[in-house]
């Protein structure tokens, strides 16, 4: 992979997959151009996704529409009812962020 030729947001992407396969070999990655319904990668079979991966590129802060993107991707993951839904994030939460973090995880099954 020649990450040169990729913005940051795409090397963070291709990192992510990089790993994924690395420490979850069968993974399968997903190009997410067309619309990933919330996976950018997963183990398991399209129907069945048991584990699934969702990378996004906000570096610093997540602000409340950064908020409202990854509570859609989760909405949408679990619609395939994944045993555990995985969030790859550059981010450094704020206290905000946690909190935010931990209400959501409140409203959902254990993942």
């Amino acid at each position: 992979m020649d990450f040169g030729r990729l913005g940051i947001p795409q090397r963070f992407e291709e990192l992510c997959k990089l790993i994924v396969k690395y420490e979850y070999p069968d993974a399968v990655a997903i190009d997410g151009r067309g619309g990933d319904e919330g996976t950018d990668s997963f183990i398991g079979n399209i129907g069945n996704q048991k584990m699934i991966f969702q990378f996004k590129f906000f570096p610093g802060k997540v602000d409340s529409s950064q908020r409202k993107k990854i509570e859609k991707s989760l909405a949408e993951s679990l619609m395939k009812k994944p045993s555990k839904w995985i969030l790859l994030v550059p981010a450094n939460f704020t206290m905000h962020d946690w909190k935010w973090w931990e209400a959501l995880k409140k409203k959902l099954p254990t993942l």
